[in-house]
């Protein structure tokens, strides 16, 4: 980043008083796990953003693999802007255990998420779960389906 960028992350940091929502979903399409996120700054879309696991030993977890790439993808996003704090809003139980620290990591791909965690170095994360029926959640759970492409 340049200073000028720093000087823009610094006052978006400290004056604002910003919320930044984090949706996540995977998805399963044509035996290839899928992922997606979006991220919101008080109400206005930031950012959405898809792909493919193409890890073949995550790809054994199928959805849930696509969430958690849909986590990490995301959480490095967020780190690169200089949001910190941010609310990830998700399905996957096993996900938020493991980054709260509740359960520990049991395989590559719970491994994977935690030391992405560490790499982006955010300030505050709350997992929270999400509402299946969040219309928010429902454009991201398109694109990860392959039904609404970017």
């Amino acid at each position: 980043w340049d200073i000028k960028q720093d000087g823009y992350i610094i006052i978006r940091i400290f004056m604002s008083n910003s919320v930044i929502e984090v949706y996540t979903v995977g998805g399963y399409v044509n035996d290839v796990p899928t992922w997606c996120f979006s991220v919101w700054e008080n109400g206005e879309k930031l950012i959405i953003a898809n792909g493919k696991v193409v890890n073949k030993e995550h790809a054994k977890s199928r959805n849930i693999a696509g969430e958690i790439y849909a986590a990490c993808h995301a959480l490095k996003w967020c780190a690169k802007n200089g949001f910190l704090e941010i609310s990830i809003l998700h399905r996957c139980e096993s996900m938020e255990n493991v980054a709260t620290g509740y359960k520990e990591a049991n395989s590559s791909i719970m491994i994977g998420l935690q030391k992405c965690l560490t790499e982006c170095n955010l300030r505050d994360i709350s997992w929270n779960k999400m509402n299946t029926t969040d219309i928010r959640r429902d454009e991201i759970k398109r694109i990860a389906e392959g039904r609404n492409g970017l």
